[in-house]
């Protein structure tokens, strides 16, 4: 079964570690994924880039609104999305809650909507 982890990094955290900590962080990430990748478990992984300023888009009563998003004010940021792949969500725990990123991030884990259309065959 297919699961996403989406990565928040906690800004204000991060500017409270030394760079040294933050490097041994990083390289401990790429070696997860890597090993992830090794065992057939990372199916893809989009890294985002830093999120200063953005446009907000969004369809209200028919209107589209375009409005400047500041992302300088935001307490976190989405900086990461991965795919992967487990037996089931308990395997797929087991996997997220092991990562680095857990460190200095929050991570939400959502199951794929192909786990859906599967869950929903089975009926």
């Amino acid at each position: 079964m297919q699961y996403q982890i989406l990565v928040y990094q906690k800004k204000v955290e991060n500017q409270a570690n030394s760079l040294a900590t933050l490097q041994q962080w990083r390289e401990a990430c790429r070696a997860n994924n890597e090993s992830l990748a090794e065992r057939g478990y990372l199916i893809t992984k989009i890294d985002l880039g830093p999120q200063r300023e953005g446009l907000r888009i969004e369809l209200r009563n028919d209107e589209l609104i375009l409005e400047n998003n500041d992302a300088r004010y935001e307490q976190e940021e989405l900086i990461r999305v991965m795919q992967i792949e487990a037996y089931d969500l308990n395997h797929a725990l087991q996997i997220a809650t092991a990562m680095p990123e857990l460190r200095f991030s929050r991570l939400e884990l959502r199951s794929s909507a192909e786990n859906d259309a599967l869950s929903l065959q089975e009926l």
